[in-house]
């Protein structure tokens, strides 16, 4: 099976148990791919504004080793509040019908 069947059926099958009230979206931990980057000699902080995207937090950094890249995911996850999670939480009932919509075709949101 290719991904975007996969992705279709999946979708389906989430937005299908939410209706039928199977699935409370507050019990569902998600995260997106990031891609991270390695060896960067000239590391620094970086002030962000709250409710910025890990994308935007990610961006330009590259990291010596595996625990540097999860210290730094770490210190994103602990510096959001509850309401950016439960907006992302709450937003996947969306992202689940376009993706079904577009018959699993990747779109960006």
């Amino acid at each position: 099976m290719d991904q975007q069947t996969t992705r279709f059926e999946i979708c389906l099958e989430l937005s299908e148990r939410y209706r039928r009230g199977n699935l409370e979206l507050q019990h569902i931990v998600t995260c997106d791919e990031k891609k991270v980057s390695f060896e960067n000699p000239h590391r620094h902080n970086e002030w962000r504004l709250p409710g910025q995207t890990m994308e935007h937090f990610l961006r330009d950094q590259k990291f010596n080793n595996t625990g540097e890249v999860e210290e730094t995911l770490r210190n994103f996850f602990n510096s959001e509040d509850s309401v950016f999670y439960r907006r992302g939480i709450f937003m996947l009932l969306d992202l689940w019908l376009n993706v079904i919509d577009s018959e699993g075709d990747h779109f960006e949101y």
